[in-house]
C-alpha cells in the first residue's frame, strides 16, 4: 500500500498537500458490505480528521453510501474530504495521468471559457484553446447551468465517452466531437527567461505537483541556473496542488543554494497523533538556486500545495504575490484505504517555519490583476503577467492594482477529483 500526503486543492495530500501513501488502520475490514464501508469510514474520521472534535453523532447504520455519510461527517471549513477509487487517484498522482478531455475551464461574465489546453490531447487535437468559448455542451446552452450540471454533462470519466461542444474560436461559431481518453500532462507548460531593466527573470506557468513533476522541475531549474537568473516568476493560476514531496522540492529548488536544512514547512495532526507531526528541510540539489525575489500568479485555483510553497518562502525571501486571491486550503490528507476506494479526509494542517499557516481565506495579494485569457502564457501583455512586470520594473502596483482585491467573480467550483485535476 502507498502512502500519499497532500495539499490539493484544494487538494490532496498524504503527504501532499495532496497524496499520501493511505496507511493501515486500526478498523480492519473483514467484509465490503455497505454496513462494514459505513463503520470504517464513521471510526477513521473519529480518528484521523482533523476536526474531529466537530463530528456530528450520527448513526453509520442508517447511510445508504459511504458518500452520504462522509457529506454528513464534514466539518464546516472542510470542502475538500472525499472518497475515490484507488486506481484512479494512483494512475493520476504516480504518472499525471486521468481521463478526459485536457482542459481546464473558467467562468467570466457569466460565460463558459477553456482557460488551459494540454498538448497531444483530445482538445488540442479538435483546435480547442485557451480563450474558447463554450456555448452548448451536448446541444444543452450552458447558460443558466449550474457548477454542478456543468461538471454533469462532460459525462462519465471514462475512455471513449464522446461529447458534442458548440463554442466560438476565433470569432467563429463551431461544432466540434471530442472523445475522452487518458491524459498525460505536462506539469511546466510553459517557460521563458525575461529581460526587465536589465535584469534576468525566470517565468514559467507550474500546473500540478505529482511524482513526475520533480524531474520536470529539476531540468527548468538546470536551464534558470545556465542562464543566472536575477528573479523568478511563478505562475500558479490554475494549480490546483498535489504532492507534499514535490511542494518541497520546488522550495529546494527555489532557495536550496543557501538554505540547506532550513525548515520549508511542517505538518501537524490532531492531538491524538501529534506524535506523527513531521518536518520537511530544505535540500540543495545541483540545480537549487538561491533566488531573493520571487513573484507569485495565483488565482482562486491556486490551492494547497501551491499556497504551501508560497507560505513557506515567505520566511526566506521577498514573496510577492500577484493576481486574485488564493483558495485558502491550508491543510492535507493522507488517508486510508478499503475496498478498492480511499477515504482522503483533512487529516493535518501545514505551517511554514514560523508556524505561520491558517490561511483559510486564501492568501491576500500584494497587487491585484485580471486573468486575460485572450493572450498566451508568457505574453508580455497577458493582465497578470504584465502586472507583475510592471511591479518588477517599480517596485509598486500600478493605478488599478493597488486596490488589491477585484471585483467578486463567479469560479467554476469543482468537487472531489476534479477539483484536485482541476479541469476535465
Amino acid at each position: 500500500m502507498k502512502k500519499w500526503i497532500f495539499l490539493l486543492l484544494a487538494s490532496l495530500i498524504i503527504n501532499s498537500c495532496e497524496k499520501v501513501t493511505p496507511r493501515n488502520t486500526n478498523q480492519p475490514l473483514f467484509e465490503c458490505s455497505l454496513e462494514e464501508q459505513n463503520r470504517f469510514v464513521y471510526e477513521y474520521m473519529q480518528d484521523r480528521y482533523f476536526w474531529y472534535k466537530y463530528l456530528p453523532n450520527v448513526d453509520y447504520k442508517n447511510y445508504s453510501s459511504v458518500y452520504a455519510l462522509l457529506e454528513d461527517l464534514k466539518y464546516e471549513l472542510d470542502r475538500w474530504s472525499f472518497i475515490i477509487d484507488k486506481e484512479i487517484l494512483d494512475e493520476y498522482f504516480e504518472g499525471g495521468e486521468y481521463i478526459g478531455y485536457g482542459i481546464k475551464l473558467d467562468i467570466k461574465d457569466n460565460k463558459l471559457y477553456i482557460t488551459l489546453v494540454y498538448p497531444n490531447t483530445p482538445a488540442s487535437k479538435a483546435g480547442l484553446k485557451r480563450g474558447t468559448q463554450i456555448l452548448e455542451i451536448n446541444n444543452k446552452p450552458v447558460e443558466g447551468m449550474s457548477f454542478e450540471e456543468i461538471n454533469l454533462a462532460f459525462g462519465e470519466d471514462r475512455v471513449g465517452v464522446k461529447t458534442l461542444l458548440k463554442v466560438i474560436i476565433d470569432n467563429e461559431i463551431k461544432e466540434i466531437e471530442i472523445t475522452k481518453d487518458i491524459i498525460v500532462a505536462p506539469s511546466v507548460i510553459a517557460q521563458t527567461i525575461l529581460e526587465i531593466d536589465n535584469q534576468k527573470v525566470g517565468y514559467f506557468v507550474f500546473d500540478r505537483f505529482v511524482a513526475p513533476s520533480s524531474q520536470e522541475l529539476k531540468e527548468l531549474f538546470s536551464y534558470f541556473k545556465a542562464q543566472n537568473i536575477d528573479s523568478l516568476i511563478v505562475d500558479l493560476r490554475y494549480n490546483s496542488g498535489g504532492l507534499v514531496d514535490v511542494a518541497n522540492d520546488l522550495v529546494s529548488l527555489i532557495k536550496g543554494d543557501g538554505l540547506e536544512n532550513e525548515v520549508s514547512f511542517k505538518l501537524l495532526y490532531n492531538d491524538k497523533h501529534s506524535d506523527e507531526n513531521s518536518i520537511y528541510y530544505i535540500t540543495k540539489d545541483s540545480n537549487s538556486l538561491n533566488v531573493d525575489n520571487i513573484y507569485f500568479i495565483t488565482t482562486y485555483y491556486s490551492c494547497s500545495a501551491s499556497e504551501a510553497v508560497i507560505n513557506a518562502l515567505k520566511p526566506y525571501a521577498n514573496v510577492y504575490i500577484i493576481g486574485s486571491r488564493s483558495c485558502g486550503k491550508p491543510v492535507g490528507m493522507v488517508g486510508g484505504e478499503f475496498c478498492g476506494k480511499y477515504l482522503l479526509p483533512i487529516e493535518f494542517e501545514i505551517v511554514n517555519s514560523q508556524d505561520e499557516g491558517r490561511y483559510f481565506d486564501g492568501l491576500e495579494v500584494d497587487c491585484a490583476a485580471q486573468d486575460d485569457i485572450t493572450r498566451d502564457f508568457g505574453d508580455e501583455e497577458e493582465g497578470m503577467l504584465k502586472e507583475t512586470i510592471y511591479l518588477i520594473k517599480n517596485q509598486s502596483c500600478s493605478a488599478v492594482a493597488m486596490q488589491r482585491e477585484l471585483p467578486t467573480k463567479t469560479y467554476l467550483k469543482l468537487k472531489g477529483f476534479k477539483e484536485i485535476v482541476g479541469g476535465f
